[in-house]
């Protein structure tokens, strides 16, 4: 999934950012947390450019779920997920990092296996989960912004009904 999650992070920002030029940043990730493991999208776009960003990035999610990667982006994306378990056991903020993932997926951290893992990631494998994760209807969207920027977005896109949440100050004592 990390493989898929980093040719996804790599197409994204190929389209949103290279070519088009709708956002300076675009990533996509995984995150586990006990056991579950859930793929987050990331990007800021300007306000003038939500619309048009946030259709492309659902786009190429479910294009990339429908026709796959090719086998150039799985292979660079092997080796971005490999170099980055190495980093991770290099380094101060790498290590606590890992540990604090490999702790909340109730996992061992094994950052020498993590790099052998991710570079026998075949593409056939990637391709087969590929369909199942990479469904934009099937993601929960989080905006931020002025809801009078995001509101007609969410509503011309039919995406749904905009949920405010509601935050509460706490006082120290």
């Amino acid at each position: 999934m990390q493989v898929a999650a980093e040719a996804l992070s790599l197409r994204l920002s190929a389209q949103l950012r290279e070519k088009s030029g709708l956002t300076y940043d675009v990533n996509a990730s995984t995150v586990t947390r006990y056991g579950t493991r859930a793929l987050v999208v990331c990007s800021r776009f300007a306000s003038p450019s939500t619309q048009a960003g946030l259709e492309q990035l659902l786009q190429v999610i479910d294009t990339s779920g429908t026709q796959g990667f090719t086998d150039d982006e799985l292979a660079s994306a092997s080796r971005l997920v490999a170099s980055s378990w190495e980093r991770a056991s290099t380094s101060l903020d790498g290590l606590t990092s890992a540990w604090t993932t490999a702790l909340g997926a109730r996992q061992a951290f094994e950052p020498e296996k993590g790099s052998l893992a991710a570079l026998a990631v075949t593409p056939e494998a990637v391709r087969a989960i590929a369909p199942k994760m990479l469904q934009s209807r099937q993601f929960q969207l989080v905006l931020s912004g002025d809801r009078g920027h995001v509101e007609p977005v969410v509503n011309a896109l039919k995406l749904g009904t905009l949920r405010t949440p509601v935050l509460k100050r706490v006082e120290a004592d």
